[in-house]
């Protein structure tokens, strides 16, 4: 029975990680502070050696609510993001469109809507999440070689 709890507790905490270790990455708040988010996820990645993934999007979006039941119920791709990135989510709703912050980026394309920047904050790509898609959802394979991607460039930026 121990060893049951061990591996539940195991497999649900690795499910919540990479989308909701820190405050800047556990919901769509229209009432956060981006500036001092990216701030925080910037001394994270360079405390960790990681990417950031800044995902725009919100509570409106049925698209966001779908990419992140897919992150948190794919072990694989979660671990995956975990590895490379520190993940951000910025909300861009009627509430609060963070223009502001948003300016500082490549144009958004859809929501939700990836750009990946090194630990100092400079843009070093975009993903629009539409390509990543499979009929409803999200493509395992295509994920896997988003992450991989990024792997490499993570590796080669150490």
């Amino acid at each position: 029975m121990k060893t049951l709890f061990v591996f539940v507790l195991t497999v649900v905490t690795s499910f919540a990680f990479a989308l909701g270790d820190k405050d800047y990455n556990k919901k769509y708040d229209p009432n956060r502070n981006s500036v001092a988010d990216f701030e925080a996820a910037k001394k994270d990645a360079k405390a960790s050696g990681k990417l950031i993934l800044v995902e725009f999007g919100g509570d409106w979006c049925v698209w966001c609510h779908r990419l992140e039941k897919f992150i948190t119920s794919n072990p694989e791709i979660n671990s995956g993001i975990d590895d490379v990135f520190i993940f951000l989510k910025v909300n861009v709703s009627d509430e609060n469109k963070n223009e502001e912050f948003v300016s500082q980026f490549p144009k958004i394309k859809g929501y939700p809507f990836f750009a990946i920047t090194d630990s100092n904050g400079t843009v070093i790509g975009t993903q629009y999440t539409g390509s990543l898609e499979a009929g409803k959802g999200y493509s395992v394979d295509r994920f896997k070689e988003f992450i991989a991607k990024w792997k490499a460039v993570q590796a080669n930026q150490k």
